[in-house]
């Protein structure tokens, strides 16, 4: 779960397409509830959803425009993990995964004349895999650390730019690595 919200102000000198004192405001909302269950010894059976929301408005008041933009997504993910521990305390788990992810985003600029304005709005389908080193400290204490993630997803989006509709489609495959940047996860385990 994560909230974060911005404001500030700044001045703009030199800039010939906004110039003069500026106001900027963010905001991001992240929440995200994740739930397995041990179906056997070792192997876990899971899903999480991750809602996201991003909010940003910067106004100029010297040529009384204002942009402003959105973005919401969420995501719904289902997968099977196994487990190789030493000793039950350290060691990897490694599983199939697949998931679903619709996002709308958009943008609006507003002057005095002229508006313009954006959207698209897409879905897409995704499967893979993933490989995570996990320790327990305690008993019902975890951490984890995404190590490789490999996935393939397909998609379709819709795009609206004033009058215009643009409908496309796309397949895209992924593999990151912990050097693409440290995941890490801390967890609860109930039971005995």
């Amino acid at each position: 779960m994560g909230l974060q919200y911005t404001q500030n102000s700044d001045n703009s000198f030199n800039n010939t397409n906004f110039p003069g004192a500026g106001n900027y405001k963010s905001t991001n909302v992240t929440l995200g509830p994740l739930y397995s269950y041990f179906i056997a010894d070792k192997l876990d059976l899971g899903a999480t959803f991750t809602l996201s929301s991003y909010t940003n408005s910067t106004t100029y008041p010297n040529v009384a425009g204002t942009n402003k933009s959105h973005n919401n997504s969420y995501d719904a993910l289902i997968y099977l993990r196994k487990y190789f521990l030493y000793a039950n305390k350290i060691g990897i788990r490694t599983g199939p995964e697949i998931g679903y992810i619709w996002a709308n985003q958009g943008y609006q600029y507003i002057p005095a004349t002229n508006n313009y304005n954006t959207s698209s709005s897409g879905h897409a389908y995704l499967v893979g895999a993933r490989l995570e080193a996990v320790y327990y400290p305690s008993k019902h204490l975890g951490v984890s650390a995404l190590l490789a993630n490999l996935n393939f997803q397909h998609g379709n989006n819709k795009s609206i730019n004033d009058t215009n509709v643009d409908k496309s489609t796309s397949n895209s495959v992924s593999f990151d690595l912990i050097n693409n940047g440290l995941s890490l996860s801390l967890f609860y385990v109930f039971g005995k």
